[in-house]
């Protein structure tokens, strides 16, 4: 069975397919992009997007010791796939020409893709890491562990917090939550159960739809107690009740209207007289101390 490193394999290389595009390329494409033919669009934003997908591994990197954590279960092809949508919506809103027409600005440089690209891609894949998890973090506590991060390479993993105040620029009490949402193992909800075991979250929360055991048993010795019940009625009302109360097919007073050649109300009537005669019947043997599970069939149909 492929691993998930497998496929990233794989998907590597099949991405030494697309070639990368010239900087004059990406200002024609871009023009073609805000351009009125959509299908000339269209054409273009798939070129544009195919020749920076390797783009979005580049930045999916600054995200590797996130993704490389135990706790975490956003794999690195599921990182790259948000990029990859994120590199897409890029390519549509691309405008080269922005900062010329927009006199306003400092600079009047066409503007990069990649540039722009890049921090679409990231900001995506920053909310997927964040949403990929139980305990909702902060978006900006994962630049504040980037940081830390570099500061632990540099001066080994025993740092004091004078240090990391000083180079991250960050309050006391702020550090002391970064720290906390950092060590944090707690990701998802399966990280909760013994993962060791059988069972998972999704296998101790009670489903809405579905009926308990005890209580499908019970449903059914009452709907064959009902059923025993209405021997007592005539045939016909028999049959309304069954067809409008017991059916999984509920029948309208107009379709039994039709079917006994009997006004709506005349149906509406015999229903409500079996339904009384029934609960008359079914309360004189409560108070007489009979349960529903223990009335025996043969002795009420001898009644």
């Amino acid at each position: 069975m492929p691993t998930n490193n497998d496929a990233y394999q794989s998907y590597m290389a099949e991405m030494q397919n697309y070639k990368q595009i010239t900087r004059d390329k990406e200002a024609e494409l871009s023009r073609i992009i805000q351009g009125d033919d959509l299908e000339a669009a269209e054409t273009a934003v798939n070129e544009l997007v195919e020749s920076n997908l390797l783009l979005v591994v580049h930045c999916a990197t600054e995200y590797r010791r996130f993704t490389d954590m135990p706790s975490c279960r956003l794999s690195k092809l599921d990182l790259i796939a948000e990029g990859n949508v994120a590199l897409l919506d890029a390519a549509k809103h691309f405008d080269v020409d922005y900062r010329l027409n927009n006199p306003d600005l400092e600079s009047n440089e066409p503007v990069k893709f990649c540039t722009y690209a890049c921090k679409c891609i990231k900001s995506r894949m920053r909310r997927a890491l964040k949403k990929a998890r139980l305990i909702r973090v902060p978006e900006y506590h994962f630049s504040y562990w980037s940081e830390i991060s570099a500061l632990e390479a540099e001066h080994g993993d025993e740092i004091p917090d004078s240090l990391i105040m000083e180079n991250v620029d960050i309050s006391p009490s702020t550090l002391k939550l970064v720290k906390e949402s950092r060590a944090s193992d707690v990701c998802m909800l399966e990280d909760m159960f013994d993962l060791e075991g059988t069972a998972g979250w999704a296998d101790v929360i009670p489903s809405k739809d579905t009926i308990s055991p005890g209580r499908e048993v019970a449903l059914h010795d009452m709907h064959d107690f009902l059923l025993t019940e209405m021997q007592h009625l005539p045939d016909r009302a028999q049959e309304m009740i069954c067809s409008v109360f017991l059916s999984d097919t509920r029948a309208s007073l107009g379709s039994l209207s039709e079917r006994f050649g009997v006004s709506r109300e005349r149906c509406r009537q015999v229903c409500a007289w079996g339904l009384n005669k029934m609960r008359k019947g079914i309360e004189e043997k409560l108070n007489a101390g009979i349960e529903p599970a223990m009335i025996d069939t043969g002795e009420i149909c001898a009644a």
